[in-house]
């Protein structure tokens, strides 16, 4: 994460081979003061609740656990 904040146009460079966007337009994501990256996982529950919700799945998540990798946080 320490790269990213203090290297994003080199990192938007790199995730330029992998999104469909623009250089300068991934540029302007990681500069965005209103937006924060670290590597805790937010929202996900909701989104598998979201999902059920929606059909898109028949059954979610009870836990975060049951989602993610064990080295992985989440919220």
């Amino acid at each position: 994460m320490k790269y990213i904040e203090e290297n994003p146009d080199e990192t938007a460079k790199i995730l330029t081979e992998t999104y469909d966007a623009s250089q300068d337009e991934i540029a302007s994501w990681l500069k965005n003061g209103a937006v924060q990256y670290n590597s805790t996982l937010q929202g996900v529950m909701n989104l598998s609740d979201f999902m059920v919700e929606e059909n898109f799945l028949d059954k979610g998540a009870s836990s975060i656990d049951q989602l993610v990798f064990d080295n992985v946080k989440g919220e």
